[in-house]
């Protein structure tokens, strides 16, 4: 996955995959590392690093396609991965309704920082945009009235809210 620590790329994550598929092992080695990659992938999983769980457990996939369990792995780590989006996006689609445009965008950032190609994120930031324009408009007078009556400190905080939305 893009962004994922230490993988930059998707091309690279797959260059990895290709390396360890390519990796000079005997058969019974072969089996053997798969195994290992995920027993590492379970122990990722388990303390919730999901990211490096998915990438242990492709590798062990990709030694071994017939490794069941870490089928099953993988899908759990998707599924959860599924699910995070969308807890993200409803509380997102929440913090709009409650009239926080900077939280809703920072949740439909964080999906598309996630899952860049997100249509559900994109969408709902090209259907906010008015209220998202709105947002920073009056946040930006405000911030501009705290500084002209001396409250710079308030005035930096608002200023700060606008910057993570634009």
């Amino acid at each position: 996955r893009a962004g994922a620590a230490g993988v930059r790329s998707v091309s690279e994550f797959l260059d990895q995959i290709a390396k360890v598929q390519s990796a000079d092992f005997l058969p019974d080695e072969m089996k053997l590392e798969s195994e290992r990659l995920f027993r590492i992938a379970q122990a990722d999983y388990l303390d919730d690093h999901a990211i490096k769980a998915e990438i242990a457990v492709s590798h062990s996939l990709a030694l071994n396609p017939e490794n069941d369990e870490a089928k099953n792995l993988l899908s759990r780590i998707l599924a959860q991965h599924n699910r995070d989006l969308l807890d993200a996006l409803q509380y997102g689609d929440d913090s709009m309704q409650r009239g926080d445009a900077d939280k809703a965008i920072a949740e439909w950032k964080k999906v598309l920082d996630r899952d860049p190609g997100n249509f559900d994120a994109q969408k709902r930031l090209e259907s906010n945009v008015e209220a998202i324009r709105a947002f920073v408009e009056t946040r930006s007078r405000a911030a501009q009235r705290s500084d002209e009556s001396g409250e710079v400190i308030e005035a930096l905080k608002i200023y700060n809210r606008v910057i993570a939305v634009d």
